[in-house]
Formats: structure tokens, sequence, C-alpha cells
């Protein structure tokens, strides 16, 4: 098993580049898809392990947003996309997409999860296109599950079913910026099988 106190600060740096490339094809994308100039910070990257992630996250914070798995066209690189918003932000995005004024949503109907969704569905994408630009590999994503509930409710679950594979989760926190309102975005990717060393030997060979 991969012994993730190695991890210094090569493997930060080269995951916050990825982060920074998804964030661009994020901000492109959502500019294009509400017509508003987006602006996305460059993400902070976390390794954490993984019985840390809910207390980075904040065990009592309702959140809504998607699960994906993923995987790479040879099977060596898989897990689990977790791309979610603080509830607070989440109703602003729907404001955002429905194009209402802000703090006109107080809860998330049908047609909220279906934007949430969508932006979620544009993180996951962007993520998985900087992987192809910067790692040369092509990860593809499965549907999408959406949730809204406690953080705790949702990440404890996929932690049970990545724990024995892997010790330790790849956090990305962004800020998203535009005129009316600015909002978090957390993305977590949760390894299994021996992903996340695959990953690291990556990004050792195409940027070490």
């Amino acid at each position: 098993m991969l012994d993730w106190k190695r991890l210094d600060d090569f493997y930060i740096d080269a995951f916050k580049e990825l982060g920074n490339i998804g964030a661009g094809h994020a901000g492109s994308s959502l500019s294009e898809l509400t017509g508003k100039d987006i602006k996305i910070a460059v993400p902070q990257v976390k390794i954490l392990e993984i019985g840390d992630v809910g207390e980075e996250v904040g065990e009592d914070v309702i959140v809504a947003g998607n699960i994906t798995s993923v995987k790479d066209d040879v099977g060596e690189i898989n897990g689990y996309l977790y791309t979610f918003f603080p509830e607070e932000g989440a109703l602003r995005i729907i404001d955002i997409l429905m194009g209402m004024d802000m703090g006109t949503t107080e809860e998330i109907d049908e047609m909220g999860r279906s934007a949430i969704s969508e932006v979620s569905n544009i993180l996951a994408s962007s993520f998985c296109d900087a992987c192809a630009d910067f790692l040369d590999i092509v990860l593809l994503p499965d549907p999408p599950l959406f949730c809204n509930d406690m953080s705790s409710a949702l990440i404890d679950p996929i932690l049970a079913s990545v724990a024995e594979d892997e010790e330790v989760v790849v956090a990305f926190l962004t800020r998203f910026e535009c005129e009316e309102f600015g909002f978090d975005c957390y993305l977590v990717f949760f390894p299994k099988s021996g992903g996340l060393e695959k990953l690291l030997g990556l990004l050792e060979e195409m940027h070490g």
C-alpha cells in the first residue's frame, strides 16, 4: 500500500496544476452556460487521510452535488469523484442558472437539483479533461448520483467502500466568483485499488 507520508511538495504542486487546468475548463464552461463572467481561484489541494475527510469538509454541513464513479480506459485508475457545494452556495447556483435575483431560492426543488447537477457535471468533466491534458490519460465518468444531505451521510458510505484499498484522498477546494456572488466548491477524488499510486506514477513520468 502507498506510503502517503512521502507525498511531498512535488505532488502537491502537480495536483495544484491539475486542479488549475480543471478550474480553467470549468470556468469557461460555466461562463458559457450562464452568460456571466465567472472567475475561479487557483484551487487549494490537500492530501487527506481517509479518516480526516469528514473533519475537513465539516460533518454537520448540508451540501448538494454529485457523486460520480470514474475509471480510465485501461482500468488502472478508478474511484469516485465527489463534487459538491455547501447549501448556501448551491442555492445561489440555482439563482444564477435560473436567472433570478440572488437570494430568491430558499430550497432545492426538482429544477434546482437539475441545475446543481449540471454544474457538478461540468466540474467532474473538467477534472477528467484536465487529466487528459496534464497526464495524457482518458478518464471516463459514469452517470452521476445527485445528493443533498449532511456531508457525513454522503461521505461515509464512500469511505467504507474505498478504505480497504487506499489510505488517502485528494481534495481540491476552489472558489467561484461572479458579479453577484461567490461560492466555494469541493472536488474530492476517492481512489480505489491502487489508483492513487498509479496516478502519482504518471505525475512523475509526465512532469518529474
